[in-house]
């Protein structure tokens, strides 16, 4: 585990390199969605709905995923608020899911689930040096040996450390610095549609009972768990 939180913070190298065009992508990133709609100015932009909002957000999600920085709403990046202190105290409640990852692999065949995963690890090779490959390799062995993991599901487990674990709980610790408190959970409950697991946003489905997700997947939320998960939320709140 300390291997790989070394890796992570080996990794942050890459989010320097683009906070310095982050700038430059908001902007390209505007003009898409401009031109998508057929927008003539900021005006225009302002008044897009909802559903047209989330339209954009899925077509164009993965062009950009680093905060964009104004005067006024995100004034500092919020790695750099969180080290600096430049936060105000208040109180957080987050977590991540033991397989985050497995929505990736959830409806495709062993084949595509290794060309995904191939391409995982082609990224984290862009973003590593020698010694954090030596990490990440080591890792994968690890995996192997220990949980009897494949190459293909070590890639997803190291997927999950370096860009969800381990994030959420540096955050929680930088809250905590302060006079904020801070409440992590780590979902290990598993999705009712077994080959999911305990993935991303599967908590979503137990929030109070979730009636109308119950109702898409044709399943039943365990009543019990729901309400554990509901209660801590609204104590917290």
């Amino acid at each position: 585990m300390d291997e790989i939180i070394k890796l992570k913070d080996n990794i942050i190298r890459i989010k320097e390199q683009y906070r310095e065009k982050r700038d430059e992508k908001a902007q390209e990133l505007t003009k898409k969605i401009m031109d998508y709609f057929e927008l003539a100015n900021m005006d225009d932009f302002a008044k897009l709905t909802t559903e047209q909002l989330v339209e954009a957000e899925i077509l164009f999600a993965s062009d950009i995923n680093m905060p964009i920085l104004d005067e006024t709403l995100l004034p500092l990046d919020p790695y750099e608020a969180y080290e600096s202190g430049a936060y105000k105290d208040i109180n957080i409640v987050l977590g991540t899911n033991k397989d985050e990852c497995n929505t990736l692999i959830a409806v495709t065949s062993k084949a595509e689930q290794e060309i995904i995963t191939n391409q995982l690890y082609e990224v984290l090779k862009t973003q590593a040096n020698n010694e954090d490959m030596k990490i990440l390799n080591d890792f994968i062995a690890q995996e192997k040996t220990t949980n009897n993991l494949d190459f293909s599901m070590s890639i997803l487990e190291a997927w999950n450390y370096i860009n969800f674990h381990i994030p959420a709980i540096k955050l929680c610790q930088a809250v905590t610095k302060g006079a904020g408190q801070a409440r992590y959970y780590f979902w290990n409950c598993k999705s009712p549609l077994q080959y999911l697991g305990a993935s991303s946003c599967i908590e979503h489905s137990f929030l109070f009972g979730h009636k109308e997700l119950q109702r898409e997947f044709g399943v039943v939320i365990d009543s019990h768990v729901s309400d554990v998960f509901s209660q801590m939320l609204v104590n917290f709140m």
